[in-house]
């Protein structure tokens, strides 16, 4: 019986995850990328571990800094009204302007302190890429990796190869 409920929370949670993705994948193809990261976002809170959440949300960036570069501003929602100068949204500033590359770079030194169990300068590092962008759910998922992997350190479980927890990244935003 036990068994059973499991199974039916992990098939809602899947049908729940694929939801969210087929609709964060026509937002993208929309141009609405905002919206496309709020599922993302979304996505990862079902589950912080999805290959699939990681790979779409770096392919909406990846979109969004071509459109930058092209010098294109993504489409407006609809029903919104235009920023005007310098009321631009937050976000607005990660775009095109090689911030993503920076977060990139110190999420990769989190990385290597995380694999020398070096776990709260690693979570000072994950400290400086939420600095820059606090809604990034790859900093988090790396943030929860980190924290777990010290968890277990400090509960004696086998820590050997801590890179186990940490599900690999997807490439370079950029």
């Amino acid at each position: 019986m036990h068994r059973e409920g499991i199974r039916e929370r992990d098939r809602v949670k899947v049908s729940q995850l694929k939801e969210t993705l087929d609709w964060a994948g026509e937002l993208m193809e929309a141009g609405e990328f905002d919206g496309a990261l709020d599922e993302t976002a979304k996505a990862f809170a079902i589950d912080p571990m999805s290959i699939e959440a990681r790979e779409l949300d770096a392919e909406i960036r990846k979109r969004i800094d071509a459109s930058a570069k092209k010098g294109e501003e993504p489409p407006a929602p609809v029903g919104a009204e235009s920023t005007q100068a310098g009321t631009a949204e937050p976000d607005q500033d990660l775009k095109g302007n090689g911030t993503w590359s920076e977060i990139d770079e110190i999420l990769a030194r989190a990385e290597q302190l995380l694999e020398q169990e070096e776990f709260d300068l690693a979570l000072d590092e994950v400290a400086a890429a939420y600095a820059i962008d606090p809604l990034d759910p790859v900093i988090a998922v790396l943030d929860e990796s980190i924290r777990i992997a010290q968890e277990r350190k400090l509960s004696g479980e086998d820590t050997d190869d801590p890179r186990r927890i940490v599900s690999p990244r997807p490439g370079k935003r950029g």
